[in-house]
């Protein structure tokens, strides 16, 4: 069974007041996790660009990203929040 017209709107309306008096800082773990999983896979388990893309898409979904290769660098736009993940070296891996 469909729900109503009038029930929608009232689920919308609650749904963007439950995410506008969301903490701002947890709506940023949305593009940290994406680049942290994205940078981690490609340079930490040193898998191929596919395989992490659909693995770090398949967890975490963001309105948009960047890899820079030369930089060793993932850049993530979501829920109106950037994170930009970078390799450092083995040792260390990628940080935020």
């Amino acid at each position: 069974m469909k729900p109503s017209k009038s029930l929608r709107i009232i689920l919308f309306f609650f749904t963007l007041v439950s995410l506008n008096s969301c903490d701002q800082n947890f709506l940023k773990v949305i593009p940290a996790s994406f680049v942290k999983e994205y940078c981690s896979c490609l340079y930490v388990e040193k898998l191929d660009d596919k395989t992490c893309r659909n693995y770090a898409e398949q967890i975490i979904k963001v309105d948009r990203y960047y890899h820079n290769p030369e930089k060793k660098m993932i850049v993530a736009t979501g829920l109106g929040h950037t994170a930009t993940a970078f390799y450092t070296e083995s040792r260390l891996g990628c940080h935020l």
